[in-house]
């Protein structure tokens, strides 16, 4: 078994016949990635819509005080990262060989790459040269890319140093691709179950670090989706937790609500034993009514905020048929699940407009719909139309013009509303 790195464990073992329990040298972790990134050719989503994650870095700034109570990030000691010319390298192998989806990953923190001053704080100064050197390298290695995005964003590090934040933040949307995520491990907005378990953010400063992303993302991108927002974790089952704490994690979520504050996701899972183990809180029952709660007063209204009805979504994936549903995502971190209410062809990208709204996942129709070849299905799944409608429409068929498709209809306002759906195919 390997004890800190499987890459070493396997390689020690391969070479010498044992097993051993070493951090692989920088010199390894360059070099392997160079001679393994052949081995995408081999992948069956290549090049599309196969994404390359690529590591940058082992462990958290946040050893010096040993990081949150389940979290074993930490546990590796004093963080170890990639130089800016070795990712680069791997990058440009990747793109010689026709990778386009790249994702920055294997961080604790996209803020703490190279971070200056490691070991004198919990939140060491933010290396804004190091990032964008790191972003314009990855553009300049693969100039073709189609997606570039990143994952986990610490907002302890925003709040200690919100100037740094946002310039890396700018370079990120300036030099990254829309529909990116910045995910904060808020893990509980109670101040008791911060304190007991050494939780590197409270309540009011991840509602600041939310606030920052928003004026920095929320702008929509050419894919359709929102440059840069947030996500927010939460984890159920850590010491210090009570009835009371699902109460404050929704009265949280209501408050970004109230604020229009937008964020992509909310990921609520139970504690997992894999540095130590936890009591059990008994309150099985109270994490399932507030993730009852979230996924039905919370995620439906904050996903119609941030895809509202009409949006045009570019190359969403279709890979997926259930009963008569079509599933489709774009590429990049935690994708939204989009649904197309009837069987089409799948393996291939397509434009979508966006109709209605599920809990965590969208219904849409291809864009531009030929509405005198869509499904009834289809139809009748447009704003306002319903099955009679689809019906008539059907009857109705072929249009010659707009026009003549909404004279078509009995309603003028259901006509205005659906008529923008047709696009450029009427």
């Amino acid at each position: 078994m390997a004890l800190r790195d499987l890459d070493a464990s396997v390689y020690d073992h391969l070479t010498t016949g044992e097993w051993t329990h070493r951090d692989k040298s920088m010199e390894e972790w360059d070099r392997w990635a160079l001679l393994g990134a052949d081995v995408v050719r081999e992948h069956p989503d290549f090049p599309d819509p196969l994404t390359v994650e690529l590591d940058t870095s082992k462990g958290c700034v946040r050893y010096v005080n040993k990081g949150c109570s389940f979290c074993i990030e930490p546990m590796y000691g004093k963080p170890k990262f990639r130089e800016v010319s070795g990712i680069l390298a791997e990058v440009r192998r990747l793109a010689e060989l026709g990778a386009v989806n790249f994702r920055l990953g294997g961080q604790a923190d996209f803020f703490s790459y190279q971070a200056i001053g490691l070991g004198s704080s919990a939140t060491p100064r933010i290396n804004g040269p190091a990032i964008r050197a790191l972003l314009e390298g990855i553009r300049a290695a693969a100039p073709d890319l189609k997606i570039l995005h990143t994952d986990n964003g610490d907002p302890a590090m925003m709040i200690a140093h919100p100037e740094e934040a946002m310039a890396a933040m700018r370079d990120l949307v300036r030099l990254g691709t829309p529909g990116n995520l910045l995910s904060f491990g808020l893990e509980s907005a109670d101040p008791a179950v911060t304190e007991a378990n050494n939780l590197n953010i409270d309540a009011e400063g991840c509602l600041e670090a939310v606030r920052m992303v928003n004026e920095v993302g929320r702008a929509r991108g050419a894919n359709g989706m929102p440059t840069l927002l947030p996500g927010l974790n939460f984890v159920a089952g850590l010491d210090g937790e009570t009835k009371k704490t699902f109460e404050l994690n929704l009265a949280f979520l209501r408050r970004l609500l109230t604020e229009d504050l937008w964020i992509r996701r909310i990921n609520i899972r139970q504690v997992r034993p894999v540095r130590r183990e936890f009591e059990p809180t008994g309150l099985y029952r109270e994490f399932r009514q507030f993730k009852e709660a979230v996924r039905t007063a919370v995620d439906h209204e904050m996903l119609s905020r941030v895809v509202p009805e009409g949006t045009v979504l570019r190359d969403v994936f279709l890979e997926m048929e259930d009963g008569r549903v079509t599933y489709g995502r774009q590429i990049g971190t935690y994708p939204i699940l989009v649904g197309l209410p009837y069987q089409t062809t799948k393996d291939r990208f397509v434009d979508v407009r966006v109709v209605s709204h599920g809990q965590r996942s969208l219904t849409a129709v291809e864009y531009p719909l030929d509405v005198n070849r869509a499904p009834l299905a289809a139809l009748s799944a447009l704003p306002g139309i319903g099955m009679k409608r689809a019906a008539r429409i059907v009857r109705a068929r072929p249009f010659d013009s707009r026009a003549a498709f909404a004279a078509s209809l009995d309603d003028p306002a259901v006509a205005d509303r659906v008529v923008p759906f047709l696009g450029l195919a009427m």
